[in-house]
């Protein structure tokens, strides 16, 4: 909890206080590369920790509910999940919002599409290579369905996308803060 108001804080100040110049677009996109690589591993380590079950058996029990709804409280998107599903959660719904509703602050389509508008805002030509690699992360996610995703297998495709946030990560630092 007192970390959770120590970073409201620091999140009102900013936005509060700060210019809107490049040192608020890299504080921003620093929150949204966190942000998705933190939802991809919690959501990846709740998967897992369920083993080969964890998209079908467990699903539907008390012991999965509240696992889930565990994982969906961490993320701050408990409430989010209980206005869009009706059901208790499962493997294919959390996943789903964790991963592909762009209305949920906390997923990786809501990160991806505000890294590839952060990089299209910022001036000048070195980082391109990033612009581009985020506008195709957000466009494959855009258009990547939850069965895609499940029947690729969804820890093969966790793994894929955290390997992918780490590469835009270095993309933005090569591009931005490396010193030629």
């Amino acid at each position: 909890e007192w970390v959770k108001e120590r970073s409201h804080l620091f999140r009102g100040a900013t936005y509060g206080t700060i210019m809107r110049n490049d040192a608020f677009r890299f504080i921003r996109l620093g929150t949204f590369i966190e942000r998705a690589d933190n939802t991809l591993r919690l959501l990846d380590a709740r998967y897992e920790m369920a083993g080969d079950q964890a998209a079908a058996v467990t699903d539907g029990t008390a012991h999965a509910y509240y696992q889930w709804s565990a994982l969906l409280r961490a993320l701050s998107s408990f409430v989010a999940y209980t206005e869009i599903y009706r059901d208790a959660p499962g493997a294919r719904q959390v996943a789903e919002l964790l991963l592909l509703r762009a209305d949920v602050p906390r997923s990786l389509r809501a990160c991806s599409e505000e890294i590839d508008q952060i990089l299209a805002s910022l001036p000048g030509i070195n980082g391109r290579p990033a612009q581009r690699l985020a506008a195709e992360f957000e466009a494959r996610l855009r258009y990547t369905g939850i069965d895609e995703i499940l029947e690729d297998g969804l820890h093969s495709r966790l793994t894929d996308f955290i390997d992918t946030v780490r590469e835009l990560a270095r993309a933005i630092h090569s591009s931005y803060l490396e010193m030629v």
